[in-house]
């Protein structure tokens, strides 16, 4: 396997039709993989990439020779689950993925890595109810449980605050063992 390229996703790749039709494939590969299994409209993924280009969204994207092959989103946004009670303003974590042929080759780990240490916004907020995605972030800062949103049809699915701090290369070695 080729090296893995991250570059940064920006509101100009975003709005750039060849970059935008490449992460489309790969959002829908990761979500129609496991462990989702659900089936994606192409109509549906350009409304959510659509959605990330309106809202400013910021992150990385994972390059395989010319493949796009992983992502993570964050937008800044306020989240209020009155019934936890949770209430958010700041960094959230919308979207991490890594297309199923290349999941459990590092290529998450490396890209939370380097993502959590170009953007270094402190404190963030995810959910999800993937322990693989809790474990990566778990390498690289303080996860803790914060609540859930009992309105959502995935009743094991929780929110998330996630404290970065900086993780060195013999920390993050450390961690690989």
């Amino acid at each position: 396997m080729s090296e893995v390229k991250f570059i940064k996703l920006t509101r100009k790749l975003l709005s750039k039709r060849d970059a935008r039709d490449k992460i489309k494939m790969a959002y829908k590969k990761v979500f129609e993989g496991p462990p989702w299994f659900e089936k994606w409209p192409l109509e549906l993924v350009e409304r959510e990439i659509k959605s990330w280009e309106d809202n400013c969204a910021y992150g990385l994207i994972g390059m395989n020779c010319t493949k796009i092959i992983s992502f993570i989103v964050c937008l800044d946004r306020e989240i209020n689950v009155e019934r936890d009670p949770i209430s958010w303003k700041g960094p959230y974590i919308q979207e991490v993925g890594v297309v199923p042929e290349f999941q459990s080759k590092g290529i998450g780990s490396d890209m939370v890595r380097k993502f959590l240490s170009e953007y270094k916004r402190g404190e963030y907020m995810f959910r999800t109810i993937n322990p693989v995605m809790i474990r990566v972030f778990g390498k690289f800062a303080d996860v803790r449980k914060v609540g859930r949103d009992i309105l959502d049809e995935y009743p094991d699915r929780f929110y998330y605050s996630l404290a970065y701090q900086h993780v060195s290369a013999e920390m993050y070695k450390y961690y690989e063992r």
